[in-house]
Protein backbone atom coordinates (compact mmCIF):
# COMPACT_ATOMS: atom_id res chain seq x y z
CA UNK A 1 0.00 0.00 0.00
CA UNK A 2 1.15 3.54 -0.37
CA UNK A 3 1.17 6.04 1.95
CA UNK A 4 0.68 4.03 4.73
CA UNK A 5 1.68 4.01 7.66
CA UNK A 6 2.85 0.44 9.38
CA UNK A 7 2.02 -0.35 13.00
CA UNK A 8 4.21 -3.59 13.88
CA UNK A 9 1.43 -4.90 16.83
CA UNK A 10 3.73 -7.51 18.96
CA UNK A 11 6.07 -4.43 19.08
CA UNK A 12 3.60 -1.54 19.91
CA UNK A 13 2.02 -4.12 22.66
CA UNK A 14 5.27 -5.92 23.52
CA UNK A 15 3.89 -9.47 23.29
CA UNK A 16 2.58 -11.97 20.41
CA UNK A 17 -0.22 -13.46 22.38
CA UNK A 18 -3.15 -11.21 22.61
CA UNK A 19 -5.62 -12.54 25.14
CA UNK A 20 -8.31 -11.56 26.50
CA UNK A 21 -10.77 -8.05 27.32
CA UNK A 22 -8.49 -7.50 30.16
CA UNK A 23 -5.40 -7.66 28.24
CA UNK A 24 -6.92 -5.77 25.28
CA UNK A 25 -8.26 -2.85 27.60
CA UNK A 26 -4.91 -2.36 28.92
CA UNK A 27 -3.09 -2.36 25.53
CA UNK A 28 -5.47 -0.53 23.78
CA UNK A 29 -3.56 2.96 24.38
CA UNK A 30 -1.09 1.87 23.62
CA UNK A 31 -2.38 1.19 20.03
CA UNK A 32 -4.40 3.94 20.13
CA UNK A 33 -1.23 5.90 20.67
CA UNK A 34 0.65 4.44 17.86
CA UNK A 35 -2.02 5.18 15.56
CA UNK A 36 -2.39 8.72 16.56
CA UNK A 37 1.07 9.91 16.03
CA UNK A 38 0.27 9.89 12.11
CA UNK A 39 -1.36 12.96 10.63
CA UNK A 40 -4.80 12.87 10.60
CA UNK A 41 -6.22 11.10 6.97
CA UNK A 42 -3.25 8.86 7.09
CA UNK A 43 -3.73 5.07 6.65
CA UNK A 44 -2.88 2.77 9.37
CA UNK A 45 -2.11 -0.91 8.30
CA UNK A 46 -1.99 -2.93 11.53
CA UNK A 47 0.44 -5.80 11.08
CA UNK A 48 -0.21 -8.82 12.74
CA UNK A 49 2.30 -10.84 11.11
CA UNK A 50 3.90 -11.90 14.34
CA UNK A 51 1.15 -12.74 16.71
CA UNK A 52 0.63 -16.02 17.69
CA UNK A 53 -2.16 -16.32 19.35
CA UNK A 54 -5.22 -13.75 19.41
CA UNK A 55 -8.86 -13.96 21.04
CA UNK A 56 -12.36 -12.23 19.99
CA UNK A 57 -12.42 -10.55 23.54
CA UNK A 58 -8.73 -9.06 22.59
CA UNK A 59 -9.90 -7.87 19.00
CA UNK A 60 -13.48 -6.81 20.56
CA UNK A 61 -11.77 -4.51 23.27
CA UNK A 62 -9.20 -3.22 20.69
CA UNK A 63 -10.13 -3.03 16.93
CA UNK A 64 -13.66 -3.14 17.74
CA UNK A 65 -13.14 0.07 19.79
CA UNK A 66 -11.00 1.40 17.26
CA UNK A 67 -13.55 0.48 14.67
CA UNK A 68 -16.76 2.88 16.90
CA UNK A 69 -14.13 6.03 16.64
CA UNK A 70 -14.33 6.05 13.07
CA UNK A 71 -18.01 6.98 12.48
CA UNK A 72 -17.74 9.64 14.91
CA UNK A 73 -14.49 11.73 13.30
CA UNK A 74 -12.61 11.29 16.55
CA UNK A 75 -9.86 9.19 14.85
CA UNK A 76 -9.76 10.74 11.61
CA UNK A 77 -7.35 7.80 10.15
CA UNK A 78 -8.03 4.61 8.20
CA UNK A 79 -7.27 1.32 9.01
CA UNK A 80 -6.32 -1.56 7.36
CA UNK A 81 -5.07 -4.93 9.09
CA UNK A 82 -3.35 -7.40 7.46
CA UNK A 83 -0.46 -10.47 8.67
CA UNK A 84 -3.33 -12.23 10.05
CA UNK A 85 -3.43 -16.05 9.98
CA UNK A 86 -6.23 -17.97 8.81
CA UNK A 87 -6.01 -19.77 12.14
CA UNK A 88 -7.73 -15.77 13.43
CA UNK A 89 -9.12 -14.50 10.44
CA UNK A 90 -12.36 -16.59 12.32
CA UNK A 91 -11.87 -14.09 15.38
CA UNK A 92 -11.92 -11.13 13.94
CA UNK A 93 -14.73 -12.15 11.48
CA UNK A 94 -16.89 -12.79 14.27
CA UNK A 95 -16.22 -9.22 16.36
CA UNK A 96 -16.90 -7.61 13.27
CA UNK A 97 -20.30 -9.30 12.50
CA UNK A 98 -21.54 -9.11 16.12
CA UNK A 99 -20.14 -5.00 15.58
CA UNK A 100 -21.89 -4.77 12.29
CA UNK A 101 -18.63 -3.11 11.24
CA UNK A 102 -16.26 -3.80 7.99
CA UNK A 103 -12.36 -3.34 7.51
CA UNK A 104 -10.38 -3.84 4.83
CA UNK A 105 -7.72 -6.27 5.29
CA UNK A 106 -4.50 -7.51 3.19
CA UNK A 107 -4.07 -11.36 3.23
CA UNK A 108 -1.46 -13.01 3.35
CA UNK A 109 -1.07 -13.46 -0.34
CA UNK A 110 -1.09 -9.96 -1.21
CA UNK A 111 -4.98 -9.32 -2.13
CA UNK A 112 -7.19 -6.35 -0.63
CA UNK A 113 -10.66 -7.92 0.75
CA UNK A 114 -13.22 -6.56 2.78
CA UNK A 115 -13.61 -8.57 5.91
CA UNK A 116 -16.78 -8.26 7.74
CA UNK A 117 -20.37 -7.51 6.74
CA UNK A 118 -20.93 -5.28 4.06
CA UNK A 119 -23.84 -5.04 1.96
CA UNK A 120 -23.46 -5.87 -1.61
CA UNK A 121 -25.12 -2.93 -2.91
CA UNK A 122 -22.06 -0.91 -0.72
CA UNK A 123 -19.23 -3.48 -1.71
CA UNK A 124 -19.97 -2.44 -5.48
CA UNK A 125 -20.11 1.02 -4.43
CA UNK A 126 -16.42 0.83 -3.11
CA UNK A 127 -15.50 -1.21 -6.52
CA UNK A 128 -16.59 2.04 -8.54
CA UNK A 129 -14.23 4.35 -6.27
CA UNK A 130 -11.61 2.13 -6.62
CA UNK A 131 -11.89 1.75 -9.92
CA UNK A 132 -12.35 5.12 -10.98
CA UNK A 133 -9.67 6.48 -8.16
CA UNK A 134 -11.91 9.92 -7.26
CA UNK A 135 -15.92 10.33 -7.62
CA UNK A 136 -18.51 12.19 -6.86
CA UNK A 137 -22.59 10.56 -6.45
CA UNK A 138 -23.56 12.47 -9.55
CA UNK A 139 -20.59 11.39 -11.64
CA UNK A 140 -21.34 7.59 -10.24
CA UNK A 141 -25.18 8.22 -11.22
CA UNK A 142 -24.38 9.37 -14.44
CA UNK A 143 -21.91 6.73 -15.32
CA UNK A 144 -23.59 3.30 -13.67
CA UNK A 145 -26.75 1.53 -15.00
CA UNK A 146 -28.30 1.40 -11.78
CA UNK A 147 -31.26 2.62 -11.30
CA UNK A 148 -30.60 4.76 -8.25
CA UNK A 149 -31.11 8.64 -7.62
CA UNK A 150 -28.47 11.14 -6.83
CA UNK A 151 -29.77 11.09 -2.85
CA UNK A 152 -28.82 7.10 -3.00
CA UNK A 153 -25.42 7.39 -4.41
CA UNK A 154 -24.83 9.95 -1.68
CA UNK A 155 -25.97 7.83 0.73
CA UNK A 156 -23.64 5.11 0.25
CA UNK A 157 -20.84 6.98 -0.65
CA UNK A 158 -21.55 8.46 2.86
CA UNK A 159 -21.69 5.47 4.70
CA UNK A 160 -18.80 4.16 3.00
CA UNK A 161 -16.82 7.27 4.50
CA UNK A 162 -18.62 6.66 7.88
CA UNK A 163 -16.94 3.04 8.23
CA UNK A 164 -13.61 4.48 7.27
CA UNK A 165 -13.31 2.41 3.69
CA UNK A 166 -13.07 5.85 1.31
CA UNK A 167 -11.68 8.98 2.08
CA UNK A 168 -14.00 12.26 1.65
CA UNK A 169 -13.19 15.68 0.43
CA UNK A 170 -15.26 18.63 -0.34
CA UNK A 171 -14.90 20.38 -3.90
CA UNK A 172 -17.71 22.89 -4.69
CA UNK A 173 -21.22 21.94 -3.36
CA UNK A 174 -20.38 18.46 -3.08
CA UNK A 175 -17.83 15.52 -1.77
CA UNK A 176 -15.52 13.91 -3.90
CA UNK A 177 -14.97 10.45 -2.60
CA UNK A 178 -11.69 7.84 -3.44
CA UNK A 179 -10.55 4.66 -2.17
CA UNK A 180 -8.25 4.68 0.88
CA UNK A 181 -5.72 2.72 -1.27
CA UNK A 182 -5.44 2.31 -4.95
CA UNK A 183 -5.69 -1.63 -4.64
CA UNK A 184 -9.13 -3.30 -5.58
CA UNK A 185 -10.58 -4.99 -2.81
CA UNK A 186 -12.71 -8.41 -3.26
CA UNK A 187 -15.44 -8.77 -1.25
CA UNK A 188 -15.61 -11.76 1.06
CA UNK A 189 -19.15 -12.60 3.19
CA UNK A 190 -18.08 -13.79 6.47
CA UNK A 191 -21.50 -15.25 7.73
Amino acid sequence: MVNEQRIDIAACVGTDALLGKIMGDSHFPLLLGAILKNPPGSVIYLDFSRITNITASYIAATIGRLLRMIPSGSLDRFIVIGGISQDYQDEIAYVLEHEHTPILQHTTDGKLRILGPLDNAYAQTLQAVTARGRVTAKELQATTNEKIGHTGWIKRLTTLHLLGLVKRNKTGREYAYEPITMEQPQWVKTS
